[in-house]
């Protein structure tokens, strides 16, 4: 009883091993996403800046249409809003690290429980095994001082 119950309280913490280190292994890569991206948006940001100073200098001191102007805007308005989508997709992204940390923090909690029932479980079948001779001593104890009191001579 105690061999089945021990098999089974090792596969739980084996199980919680194996959830804790997808876990861990979901939150890098979650991680490494984001920071891809976070590197990604600074770059934007560099670029965007850079290709805004260009163009507001390309049409400085110049005689520019109406629809130059508007064509301008809306190109910059364009990398604005890929910007806006670049910082959008960092927080979704962040988002997702986050909840894998809180999953790989609960797995790892989870795995540790699942030690604690093996360790508790050996110790506790540790002392039946213990109670177990006790009592076989006693036993056989009894039965020889049943023995000793029951032959005729005494020994």
């Amino acid at each position: 009883m105690f061999d089945r119950l021990k098999q089974i309280k090792n596969l739980r913490e084996k199980n919680a091993h194996d959830a804790y280190r997808r876990a861990e292994s979901h939150w890098e890569e979650a991680v490494g996403r984001y920071r891809q991206k976070e590197q990604e948006l600074e770059e934007y940001k560099a670029y965007r800046k850079k290709e805004t100073q260009e163009q507001y200098d390309k049409i400085q001191d110049q005689l520019v249409s109406r629809k130059d102007l508007e064509d301008l805007r809306a190109y910059l308005s364009g990398l604005q809003k890929k910007e806006l989508s670049i910082i959008e997709h960092v927080s979704e992204l962040k988002k997702a690290a986050d909840d894998a940390e809180q999953a790989k923090n609960h797995a790892k909690v989870e795995h540790k429980e699942a030690l604690k029932q093996v360790e508790k479980f050996t110790e506790l079948a540790a002392a039946n095994a213990r109670v177990s001779i006790r009592q076989a001593q006693l036993t056989e104890d009894a039965a020889l001082d049943d023995f000793i009191a029951k032959s005729p001579t005494g020994v």
